[in-house]
């Protein structure tokens, strides 16, 4: 049952000797592992284009013998240039698992990136490794256990590590590589990927030009990771803390938590947009966006006629709360909560913790899963991530509240686009998926996980399909008293639950691709992929 509404491919299993993998949409291969022991999340194509926008990969054909023949193109007409090339995966598997790859332009285009990138796991968090750089040389480093804001290894040709009683090596040629840690996006993983962001980008590309890589994986031992017990029977224990205020981007019936407005103020509808954000009556939490100091007082003096709960700035280029933009709004003379940070991934607050103005009253982020990949299984595994921005975010704040939003699907604009803002290119597209039972349940396992101490609003974005009636039944848990469930839920089971002076709230939602069963406060769930459950009880 397609739950998602994205008629994605189910992954195919292969399996060579001691290896094992699944090949997914786009000639991902996924969950490598070696005699059992999970080795690499994805070795995967990739082309990315002037503006870093991905092109999506198409697999055309898939030859199995020794190994793997996989053929496929890129193709991305929506960019500034018209993007196609033709590639091929020749996967070996025996003594070393290898993979081969080759491309060739049909058209010519500006990269920024094209080739092979590795995935990491994101359970590598702490563990060393050694990296063996062009000139033959080695140094140490590791896998980073908080989130790292750039670079964590460089110059790479080789990399080796161990886990679980395995030795692994990988090998790279046809560029240098190097590493960063994807969780700034909420990908549940470390990328190693060529070429290196020191060198000049974009790449002209001519039609005819190839592009060649290889990366070879080889590994020495034997082992298993531990195995996770589930439970179908959860406990609920209390917490000593509340729910976070949920909140909107956008007008929602039978809904009063705050609505995040964001005012593009190059764009000529902003006026209008913000007098229909006033017309709904919640309480508004405007963000400014500009890099004209003239442009900001404008729009701060319309504002002083506003009921605002919050107010902040960010620069329409660089995505946070630059500090000439936010002395102009700090001198505005307004009557709100002032807040700064980043309009854009976690990433941007990441990396420019510096610039975080110290007499900011809370902090800000963004995020949305899709900024290097659309898979379901991207979205999904960035639930996982999404707490650890949030713990680092309050980190980051020193004791201010910090508000997550808007949370998305699909991304709102290009945060890293290299050419000039156009509201007609960095207006986010709409993700069907938005209108599926799997995306109800995905913002209920979004909601529990940025939920963490010090978080006081989450803001959902895509309220216009499937989230709508989720976020009007998470509305019910504001303010209440938080209850997690102890044991390990079944895969895919996700738990928001709560409790006021006179009655029990829990709400169950099931983003596995089958049927999973729980029992929970003593009642027995049977739930259905993409399902919602709401289960209230007096107390």
């Amino acid at each position: 049952m397609d739950v998602w509404f994205d008629a994605e491919p189910d992954p195919v299993a292969h399996e060579f000797g001691p290896w094992s993998f699944e090949l997914r949409a786009g000639g991902s291969l996924s969950n490598l592992t070696f005699r059992g022991t999970p080795v690499l999340r994805a070795v995967r194509p990739v082309l990315r284009d002037r503006d870093w926008r991905t092109a999506p990969a198409t697999v055309h054909e898939v030859s199995v013998g020794q190994g793997l023949r996989i053929t496929g193109e890129f193709v991305d007409a929506a960019g500034e240039d018209d993007v196609r090339a033709d590639w091929t995966l020749e996967v070996t598997a025996g003594d070393e698992f290898a993979v081969e790859f080759t491309a060739t332009a049909r058209t010519s285009f500006a990269r920024n990136r094209f080739g092979l990138v590795v995935l990491h796991r994101p359970d590598e968090a702490g563990n060393s490794f050694t990296i063996t750089h062009p000139d033959a040389t080695s140094t140490g480093a590791w896998f980073p256990r908080e989130i790292a804001p750039h670079q964590p290894a460089q110059d790479i040709v080789g990399l080796a590590w161990s886990r679980s009683g395995v030795c692994v090596a990988l090998e790279f040629s046809g560029d240098v590589f190097e590493m960063e840690d994807q969780r700034n996006w909420t990908d549940a993983s470390y990328k190693t990927y060529s070429t290196p962001l020191s060198e000049p980008f974009p790449v002209p590309l001519s039609v005819g030009e190839t592009v060649r890589q290889r990366i070879s994986v080889r590994c020495e031992g034997a082992g298993t990771d531990a195995v996770v017990e589930e439970t179908s029977g959860l406990e609920l224990a209390p917490t000593g803390r509340v729910w976070p205020r949920w909140g909107t981007d956008a007008p929602l019936g039978g809904f009063d938590g705050p609505l995040l407005t964001e005012l593009v103020l190059p764009d000529p509808g902003w006026r209008e947009h913000l007098a229909r954000a006033v017309a709904t009556g919640r309480e508004l939490d405007v963000r400014l966006i500009t890099d004209d100091p003239t442009d900001l007082r404008e729009a701060t003096e319309l504002l002083r006629d506003v009921r605002l709960l919050r107010v902040g700035v960010h620069s329409l280029t660089r995505h946070v709360s630059l500090p000439e933009l936010w002395e102009a709004l700090r001198g505005s003379g307004l009557e709100a909560s002032f807040v700064a940070g980043a309009r854009s991934h976690f990433t941007e607050l990441n990396r420019t913790v510096d610039l975080l103005p110290a007499d900011a009253d809370a902090v800000v982020f963004s995020s949305t899963p899709q900024m290097h990949d659309t898979g379901r299984d991207q979205v999904i595994e960035a639930l996982q991530i999404q707490p650890l921005t949030a713990a680092q975010a309050v980190r980051i704040a020193g004791g201010r509240p910090v508000h997550v939003g808007p949370v998305t699907l699909r991304a709102r604009f290009n945060a890293v686009a290299t050419t000039s803002w156009r509201p007609d290119r960095d207006v986010g597209i709409r993700d069907p998926r938005v209108d599926s039972p799997g995306f109800a349940a995905w913002v209920v396992a979004s909601a529990a996980a940025f939920a963490v101490d010090g978080v006081e609003t989450v803001v959902f974005g895509d309220v216009d399909g499937a989230a709508g009636p989720v976020l009007r039944r998470l509305q019910e848990f504001s303010g209440l008293q938080r209850l997690d469930p102890m044991g390990v839920a079944p895969q895919g089971v996700h738990v928001v639950a709560g409790t006021s002076a006179d009655e029990l709230r829990v709400l169950l939602a099931n983003l596995a691709d089958s049927t999973r069963r729980v029992v929970i406060d003593g009642s027995e769930f049977i739930l259905e992929p993409g399902t919602v459950t709401e289960h209230v009880r007096p107390l």
